[in-house]
Parts: structure tokens; sequence; C-alpha cells
């Protein structure tokens, strides 16, 4: 304990006003105070209170620490004789001094029932027997002998002294943010009740032991409170902060009878021992312990000679996989299921979740060596492969429009948008925090788990080096995510609004306590924490959707079901997967935190229109197909040319025409043979064909074959191959490619004899 804290225990103290070693508390009646007490009881049976003088001074021993203790508690005149007659009645009828009470016999005496049989006590007088029995009986089984007025109470026993106590917790837990309601009426109920168990008025003699003893023993719904309280005492430096470790305790669920009938002693004994000892997380851990117990109580139908995990074997394994397969909703389960739901079968990923259970639950009881290795889980609870192909990928995305509306409405919200309290209709929080938790959600694509346990401090902004240190044109904010479901804490970039929303609360987010996150098991100083409290988990699902959703004017529920927190996950990353420029499924993966892409593929799905452009982006038809211009001439069509086999039709080449009518089916059409059907594109005829305005300009797509997109695409080798195959291929005019080039030479020679020159060879190569 710290030197602070040890001397401002020793700077105050307390003693108690009731010092019980100055009486004698022997518990046996002597003769003269029996005696006294049938006489005492009698005359109250006869209606005569007033005490004769021989019965005060035999029953001195009794009534001056009764008397001391009113005195405490400035009780009046007119009620003693209420309180101390009850005490003594029970007196008389135990033969006992109230030295020998037992907890139970001042329970039952202080009961608000009353005791049929026991004395009668007023209303106005029960608050001084408490106290009696709180001095004099070391009774604190507060609990025992509810509704009583705690702050009354404590004001009675520990006078004005512990009010000051009050307002020192009221003033750190006004600077967190808590309200009235809290401070006037939670506050002083539970505090008083902490003060009066502990048996002082004074903070400084709380220890964080004694709070937990108190907080075992108190109502569930007084434990928010007592926190509370513990992180006030953490704050005044009267208590230390427990280590990280001491906190991150393992809560094993309450079981009733009837969670727990049907299923042998055994089987239930290792579920728990599993329970405390796997290092699952908290969800998932209870999840599959409630699976376990639905397992215990099949086996106990359909195998009740089964009694514990260690004797099972390959074949019951196989058994429990094929009847699994068979289960319906509500088999073998406690709790009731809806209607619409009872009776159908389990779904393919429900099956899947017990599988995995039962399949966790055998391989650590063999790791720890709880019980004999008899079987491979992994083997023996693999997942069928018919339900495995049932297991398809379908992310929920939340439908467009609405996502737009709700986007939207989180940029726009306003105090008037706020949800209210039910008591007092306020917000429970800042407009700042409820704006930077929606656009968090909306904008980050986190979990909701991870959102709730973000760190203070956790926006970064890049910085342009190369500009001085200034910040750039167009900011890029960089989001520190904590340690995740599935990997470590990382970095990813977000929207700059994402930002600005949380530098917004930071700025006037109260100072608050540093809390345990649970799955470091180390102290943080979380960023949605007001009032002492980390925001809930499902914060976002009861509050802000529904918040959301009426600021935007859209239903709660979209064609695929509720609007959850983690839907909004899948539809983020969907859209970045579908962006004009978009991200790849391993930076998808890395901004999502998946530690494998097949994670991240649960996340997306592509849309039509990105399958539609990414179709078109391929070009499969366009590389296919080639697109040539043709020229009909209109005028050679109307005057009857095609029937007199003139040209009509002219397919552009590029170096010149073709003017055969089927030019899609000639095999030459990539290599042509300049057969009589080639009008070779000299000034002369192109001039002639772009004089007549009476050309009709088109284009036809020719498919090609593999050998022709080669050519195409510029293969010098194709092109060559090409030509070669179609050497000897008849064009449409009859002739072949060889023997026009054979004409073509003789032509030639025939042209240079007649004008003298010698008569070279040529070969030109085949087009």
């Amino acid at each position: 304990m710290s030197q602070l804290n040890t001397a401002s225990k020793s700077a105050r103290q307390w003693v108690c006003p009731i010092q019980l070693s100055s009486y004698n508390r022997s518990p046996v009646l002597t003769r003269i105070e029996a005696e006294a007490l049938d006489e005492l009881v009698g005359r109250y049976d006869r209606g005569s209170y007033p005490w004769p003088g021989h019965l005060v001074s035999a029953l001195e021993r009794l009534t001056v620490p009764i008397n001391d203790v009113l005195d405490i508690t400035t009780v009046g005149m007119k009620q003693t004789p209420g309180i101390i007659a009850p005490l003594m009645r029970v007196m008389n009828r135990k033969r006992t001094t109230f030295w020998g009470f037992r907890p139970d016999d001042w329970t039952t005496m202080l009961s608000p029932r009353g005791n049929p049989s026991g004395p009668k006590i007023y209303h106005n007088t029960r608050q001084y027997l408490i106290a009696t029995a709180y001095y004099l009986g070391d009774f604190t089984d507060f609990q025992a002998i509810v509704p009583f007025r705690e702050r009354r109470l404590a004001n009675k026993v520990f006078g004005p002294i512990w009010l000051e106590s009050k307002r020192r917790i009221e003033t750190a837990l006004a600077g967190w943010g808590y309200g009235s309601q809290l401070l006037k009426e939670d506050l002083p109920k539970t505090l008083s009740l902490i003060l009066l168990m502990n048996r002082s008025p004074l903070l400084e003699d709380l220890s964080a032991e004694a709070l937990d003893r108190i907080q075992s023993a108190i109502p569930a719904n007084r434990h928010y409170m007592v926190d509370r309280i513990r992180h006030a005492l953490v704050e005044l430096k009267l208590i230390e902060n427990l280590e990280p470790g001491k906190e991150k305790r393992v809560r094993i669920p309450r079981l009733k009878e009837t969670t727990t009938a049907n299923i042998s002693p055994e089987w239930l004994a290792l579920c728990k021992r599993w329970l405390k000892t796997t290092g699952l997380g908290a969800h998932t851990r209870n999840a599959f312990f409630y699976l376990l117990l639905k397992v215990g109580r099949w086996l106990n139908q359909e195998h009740p000679e089964i009694n514990s995990p260690a004797q099972w074997t390959y074949e019951l394994a196989a058994d429990f996989v094929a009847a699994l397969q068979n289960w319906s909703t509500g088999d073998f389960a406690v709790a009731k299921t809806a209607s619409a739901l009872r009776g159908k079968p389990l779904a393919a990923r429900t099956t899947v979740g017990h599988l995995n259970a039962v399949r966790i639950f055998f391989g650590d009881l063999h790791e720890w060596g709880l019980i004999p290795y008899r079987f491979d889980p992994v083997r023996a609870f693999q997942i069928p492969t018919a339900l495995n192909a049932q297991l398809k990928v379908n992310p929920r995305l939340i439908d467009e429009a609405i996502w737009a509306k709700l986007m939207n409405a989180g940029l726009t919200l306003t105090d008037e948008d706020l949800p209210g309290n039910a008591l007092t209709g306020e917000p429970a929080f800042p407009l700042e925090f409820f704006q930077a938790v929606a656009i968090v959600w909306l904008f980050s694509g986190l979990r909701s788990d991870e959102i709730r346990r973000l760190p203070v401090g956790c926006i970064r902004w890049v910085e342009d080096i190369s500009s001085g240190g200034k910040l750039q044109q167009e900011k890029i904010c960089w989001l520190d995510v904590p340690v995740n479901k599935t990997g470590s804490a990382f970095t990813k970039p977000v929207d700059e609004v994402v930002g600005h929303f949380i530098e917004a609360w930071e700025h006037i987010r109260p100072p608050q306590p540093s809390l345990v996150d649970p799955k470091t098991g180390k102290y943080v100083d979380f960023l949605f924490c007001y009032r002492s409290r980390q925001v809930g988990t499902s914060f976002i699902n009861s509050s802000i959707i529904p918040m959301l959703c009426r600021k935007a004017g859209v239903p709660e529920r979209d064609s695929h079901g509720p609007i959850t927190s983690h839907r909004a996950r899948s539809t983020i990353a969907s859209q970045l997967y579908n962006a004009k420029q978009p991200m790849s499924l391993v930076e998808l993966q890395e901004w999502l935190g998946h530690s494998t892409p097949a994670a991240t593929q649960h996340y997306t799905k592509l849309t039509p229109t990105r399958l539609a452009r990414s179709y078109q982006q391929a070009g499969y038809f366009a590389r296919n197909v080639r697109t040539i211009e043709v020229l009909i001439d209109q005028e050679a069509v109307l005057n009857g040319d095609p029937t007199q086999g003139l040209p009509w039709k002219y397919y552009d080449l590029g170096h010149g025409y073709c003017t055969y009518d089927f030019f899609e089916q000639c095999e030459h059409r990539m290599a042509c043979a300049r057969c009589d059907f080639y009008r070779p594109k000299t000034d002369y005829l192109e001039l002639l064909l772009e004089k007549k305005a009476h050309l009709l300009h088109m284009r036809q797509d020719i498919p090609l074959a593999e050998l022709e997109l080669a050519t195409v695409e510029g293969d010098l080798e194709a092109t060559e191959k090409l030509i070669a195959r179609l050497v000897d291929v008849p064009t449409p005019a009859g002739c072949t490619p060889r023997q026009i080039a054979e004409e073509n030479s003789s032509k030639n020679g025939r042209r240079e004899q007649a004008s003298g020159k010698s008569s070279v060879p040529t070969h030109r190569p085949v087009e």
C-alpha cells in the first residue's frame, strides 16, 4: 500500500461509541432477572407499562446497554417503551439475555413481516431495534430483513459523520459525469449499506477485500454501484487498484436445478472444470458450456450407461454426429424457444457450432490429462461433407438505400435525436458521445467489441514530412484498433470524419478511471467510458441503430432481417471491394484485421454492377471478334448492280478494299491474297469513293479464330504461319495465293523485258 494511502488511513480513525467490554455480557439470566422478566411481561399483558423501582434495579444489567444505544440514536422518550418491550418479551420467552441471541433470533424479531407468535413491533420503532441489534448483537445480515431504510439507519448509528464520506464519493462521481438521480438515490443507499456492514462511517476504513466481501453478500442489482464506489476510492487514493490479472476472473454461470436436471454428475463436473480452465473468450466459453449441457441431456436419454467423457469411444462419437444432424431447434434445451423456430431443423452453422464445442471440449480434456486418450476428437467430430457443402458465404449486407440514409443521419445528429432516459427523459450521454460512437460504427468497419474497447488517443494523423511537418492537404486518419477476436492490435486508415468526431468527444470527455481490458488484463483509459462505466456490449444494437433509424426515417429491418452492428462491417467491406478502384482481398484482409483471407471472404460479396464491369474490362467478346468498316454503295444497289455481279459493298482492309459479298466467310480475310475481288486503295479509287455522297458507312463484327486473333494482335510469327497455311487455299476468285504470286511474277517479267530492263526475280510476301 502506498505511503499516501497509509498516511490518510492513520490520520482519521473512528471509535465505536459502544464499548462492549464495559458490560456484563453473560447470556444466562440470573434468578432475580428471570423473575423480574416474568413480572414485567405480565404487566405488559395487562397494559401497564410504567416500571416499579424494584424491576428497574433487577433488570439494570440489561437496560443500561439498551439505553446507551438509544441515547446515541437520539430516540424520543415516547418511543422508548415500544423499543424495550419487544426485547424483554423475547428474552423472557427464550430465557436468555440478548447477549445470547443467535443471528436468526434477531432476524425473526426484526423481519418486516413480523413473527405471529412474537412481540408486535411498530413501524416507527423498528429502525431503533435494528440499531440495537447492530451495536449489541453484532448484527449485519441486513438482506434478511429488507426492506429497511439504509440512510436513516446510518444516520442513527453513525450520526452526521457518514455524510462527509458520502460527499467525498459524490464529488468523485460527479466529476465523471454522473447525474443527480444516481447521486441522490442509488449512491446513498449503497454507500450507507457498505459503511454499516464495514462497521465504520469512514472511507479510510474500507479495503478492497472488504468491498469484495460486502459485494458478494448484497443483491446483484447493487453490484454496479459498489464498483462505482470502488473506482471512487481508487481515485481518492484510499485503496489501490488490484493487479490486472486479479480482476480478470472467470465468472461461472449460476445454474438452476432445472438447468442441470437429467445430466450425470460426472459429465456436469467436467463441464464446469472445463469452463473454469479454458482460455476461450467469455462469450464463446459460456455458449459452448450450454451446448455441452445439451449433449449431457442427449447422453442421459440415448446412452444412460455413459456417465463420463472418459467413457466415450469412436462408436459413440459417430452416433452423436449422426444424431446431431437430425436435431431440431429446441431439442435438449431448457430455455423456451420461439414457437416459430421450435421443431425446425438446426441450421448448418448451428450444427457445426455444436461439433466445434464437443471437439474442443474433448481435445482440452485429453490435453489436460483429465480423461484417458481413447480417440482423436478432430477425426471423430469432423464436419460431414454434406454438411460442409451447406456452409456457403452469404454476407447479409444492409440495403444500399437504407445504408446511405443511416450514414447521412449519423453525420447530422442533434440533441433532439438522442434517446432519453426512461425515468428522467434526459439523454444518458452527451451529444458528442453519441455522434462519435455512431460515426465510428458507420465508417470504421470495426466489431462492436473493438469499438467499445478503443482507447483514448486512438486517432493519429499522417504528416507530410516533405512539407516541413505540416499536415497534408488531404489528411489521412489512422485508427489504432486494440487486440481483437482473431489477431493482435493493428492500425488502419479511416475517413477523416472519424477522427474529427472522436476528437470532439475527447475534448469534452470527463476524466474517467482506468478499467481492466478483459482481452489483455491491463488497465486502459477507454474512449467510450462515461460515469466510470464502459459502454455496454449491446449499446450499438439497442441505442445507436434505433436512434439512427428514427433519424433517417427507415425501419430497423431490411430485406435481410434486423439491422445489427456486425452487418455494417460486411456492408463496408463489400462496398470497398466493389468500389471504382477496389481494394484487393489481401488489402481488405489487413483493413478488417482478419488472420486469413478465408475469413475476409465471409464479409465480401461482388455486386452485379462490379461483375458486369469486370466482364466488360476482360474484353472477352472484343478479343474474339474484330470490327471492320464496310462501305455500301446505295446507288449501285438501286441500279441493280448486285444482280449483274458488279461491286456494291466495299470491306476496308486498310491497304485496300475487298468487294467479295461474303467476306466474313473468306479464309483469306486476315491475310488477303489480292485476288480479283481486291481493289487497291489508290488515290484515284479512294478519291472516287470519298466523293460519292451516297456511300453508307457501316461496321461489321468478324469472328476470329485463334491464329487470326494472334495476327490481329501483331504476332509476326503467327502472321507468317497463317500465310503459309493459306498459300494453296483457293480465294473467292478461284485461284490460290501461290498462283496469284506466280502470275504477278510473270507479268512483272514481261514488263521488264518490254522496257529493256533485266529480269530479276522478285518475291513478295503473301498477305
